[in-house]
């Protein structure tokens, strides 16, 4: 529960928020589209382990794993974020 006086100023940090995702969201389709497509040169690889790691703080370790399994094909995602027993 927000207190009324508080309402305006939570909308106004939702929508940021909700922009902020969105922006992300539309990065993340980016890549996908480019790994998947199998269009993603070296720099584009590079450009997206950055992004994961700066912007969604999923360690190397875990990226590393996931750009072959994609690049081979097994790896399709109806949708960007799709968690499998609990894992991205």
């Amino acid at each position: 529960m927000v207190p009324d006086k508080l309402k305006d100023t939570t909308y106004v940090w939702k929508k940021v928020l909700g922009g902020c995702l969105i922006k992300i969201r539309q990065k993340i389709f980016s890549y996908l589209e480019s790994l998947t497509k199998g269009t993603a040169d070296k720099k584009l690889l590079q450009e997206a382990f950055e992004f994961a790691g700066s912007e969604l703080c999923i360690l190397p370790s875990k990226i590393r794993i996931l750009v072959p399994i994609m690049q081979k094909g097994f790896y399709k995602m109806s949708t960007p974020i799709e968690l499998r027993n609990g894992e991205i």
